[in-house]
C-alpha cells in the first residue's frame, strides 16, 4: 500500500481487568520512504519487522 506505518505501544501492568490502568502511547510515523522494504523477499519484511519491533519496544520501556 505504501502507506506510512504508526507504531502503537499499550502498557498493562500485570493482567488487564475492567478501571485497571493502562497506557497507550502513538509513537511517530514512519514515511513508507525510510522502511527498509523495497521488495517482496523475506529478509526485507524481517528488517521492516525489527524496525516497527524497535520502536514499540522503546515505547514500551517507559511504562506509565
Amino acid at each position: 500500500a505504501r502507506a506510512p506505518v504508526l507504531p502503537v505501544s499499550i502498557y498493562c501492568r500485570g493482567l488487564l481487568r475492567p478501571f485497571k490502568r493502562i497506557t497507550i502511547r502513538f509513537g511517530e510515523l514512519i514515511p513508507y520512504e525510510k522502511l527498509p522494504f523495497r521488495g517482496r523477499s523475506m529478509a526485507q519484511m524481517r528488517r521492516c519487522a525489527s524496525l516497527i519491533a524497535g520502536k514499540i519496544n522503546a515505547m514500551l520501556e517507559e511504562g506509565h
